[in-house]
C-alpha cells in the first residue's frame, strides 16, 4: 500500500492547502488558548464570540534571547578550566 504526503481534496482531486499560522495570536485568543487568524482590526475568533472591543494584540514586540558575548563566553571557559 503506498503512502502519501499530500492530502488530497476529493472534489477536484487536488492538493489540499495547508492552514497558515498567525505569527501572533491576539490577546483574548492567546489567554482561552484558541486558534486565532490574525485578522485586523478584529479576528474572526473574537467576532464570533462578541469579543470586538476586547480583541487586540500586545504592544510590546517579542525580543529573541541575549545571547552572550563571545568574550563572556572565554570568561566563563577560562574559570571553568581555572576551577578544573
Amino acid at each position: 500500500m503506498e503512502s502519501s504526503s499530500h492530502t488530497f481534496v476529493p472534489e477536484t482531486g487536488l492538493p489540499a492547502q495547508r492552514r497558515r499560522k498567525t505569527r501572533l495570536a491576539c490577546n483574548p485568543c492567546r489567554s482561552c488558548k484558541t486558534g486565532c487568524d490574525g485578522r485586523k482590526p478584529v479576528c474572526s475568533g473574537c467576532a464570533m464570540r462578541g469579543w470586538d472591543d476586547k480583541c487586540g494584540w500586545q504592544d510590546t514586540v517579542i525580543q529573541p534571547p541575549v545571547l552572550l558575548s563571545l568574550a563572556d563566553l572565554d570568561r566563563r571557559l577560562q574559570k571553568l578550566e581555572h576551577e578544573s
